[in-house]
């Protein structure tokens, strides 16, 4: 543990932070992805997706068709971008279709294709195919019962709704109460369309009630019947760029940015001037001898005043060639020249000091030599 406070320790603040930022967001992310295994979710998503478990979504309808056995797929591109199966079940909740999407969705049912539309805004779809002289209602009925005798209805008594809606002028009626048509299917081509104009009777609040479910699984056609949710009209697959990453990833990539910017902070170089150099620093070291060789050339005496810097020069050169103390000039001068000390480097330090300028010239071969030794 020591070890690894240490190394805390040794790091910048800048790093500190940095470190503790991306341990948090890691500790949060595998938090939550933990406890929303264990606990699951809440309810969420759109009303009318087959993705949403909230009250008004379909995901308990499209669990009931996979239960079953039927195939389920979420189309979560444009209808008009997809390729559909003449063989399949095409579902489309409260979507207002566009112009394009709606021609695919028409061929799509003539070629054998089944549509379940719910909803208002599936009310020209619906006219296109079905009845031109449909028009969806807000006069609906919580309380629905079967008309005739339609393949969608067989065996189902009741249906419960929060009475939504219900489509005026049309004939085929499947489900209704207090005089108000909800459902109606009719054959077209080789397709067929099936028509709710209140939605919620196929929602995850009213699926369990009365017969809801049965008449929902016989809407959808036979079981080996594949069934196709369109999701792009209630916002899957519209995400683009950063919109597109979870919201998870979305708050790591925000805090790793905010990491990346105190980093930068940290070691970037400050605005201002540059702080004064207030330290006071001892002279260069040629400078120093050279002014002790300038004093001892002062005293008159120049060999005595300069014999302990040539003294100690001496032995520098000595100790680099690997000679005794009692080595002659002659073998010092040859060592000295084999080792890299320059020949006017050793004479300085051999010859007497007779004028000025020998004293100077031992100065700066002490300091040279010095200077080497260093290196």
């Amino acid at each position: 543990m020591s070890g690894v406070r240490e190394r805390w320790e040794a790091w910048s603040p800048a790093a500190r932070i940095i470190a503790v930022l991306v341990g948090v967001l890691v500790v949060a992310n595998i938090g939550a992805g933990f406890l929303d295994r264990v606990l699951g979710g809440g309810p969420s998503g759109p009303s009318s997706s087959s993705y949403a478990t909230s009250s008004g979504g379909l995901a308990a309808y499209a669990d009931l068709l996979g239960a079953q056995g039927t195939a389920v797929t979420r189309l979560r591109t444009p209808i008009d971008k997809a390729h559909l199966e003449p063989g399949s079940t095409l579902v489309v909740v409260d979507t207002q279709l566009p112009p394009e999407e709606q021609a695919t969705v028409e061929d799509f049912v003539r070629q054998g294709g089944r549509l379940v539309a719910a909803g208002a805004t599936t009310d020209g779809v619906v006219a296109s195919l079905a009845d031109a002289r449909a028009r969806w209602s807000d006069q609906g009925a919580e309380v629905l019962h079967p008309v005739g005798s339609q393949p969608e209805i067989a065996g189902v008594r009741r249906v419960e709704g929060a009475g939504e809606g219900s489509w005026s002028f049309v004939e085929n009626g499947e489900l209704s109460g207090g005089g108000n048509t909800v459902v109606f299917a009719d054959d077209v081509d080789a397709g067929r369309v099936v028509a709710i104009a209140d939605p919620s009777i196929l929602s995850n609040d009213f699926l369990d009630r009365a017969d809801n479910a049965a008449f929902a699984i016989a809407a959808a056609g036979p079981r080996n019947r594949p069934v196709v949710f369109a999701e792009y009209g209630h916002g899957y697959g519209h995400s683009s760029g950063l919109g597109a990453i979870p919201s998870r990833w979305q708050a790591m990539l925000i805090i790793a940015t905010l990491a990346a910017v105190v980093a930068m902070w940290a070691r970037g170089k400050r605005l201002g001037p540059a702080d004064r150099d207030d330290t006071v620093r001892p002279p260069p070291r040629v400078a120093y001898v050279e002014a002790v060789a300038a004093t001892i050339a002062r005293a008159g005496d120049r060999e005595e005043g300069v014999r302990p810097v040539r003294a100690e020069a001496r032995a520098l050169v000595l100790a680099r060639a690997g000679l005794p103390a009692d080595a002659v000039d002659d073998e010092v001068r040859r060592a000295g020249v084999a080792t890299g000390v320059p020949a006017a480097t050793v004479e300085a330090v051999l010859r007497p000091a007779m004028n000025d300028d020998d004293v100077v010239a031992v100065g700066r071969a002490l300091a040279s030599l010095e200077e080497d030794q260093r290196w």
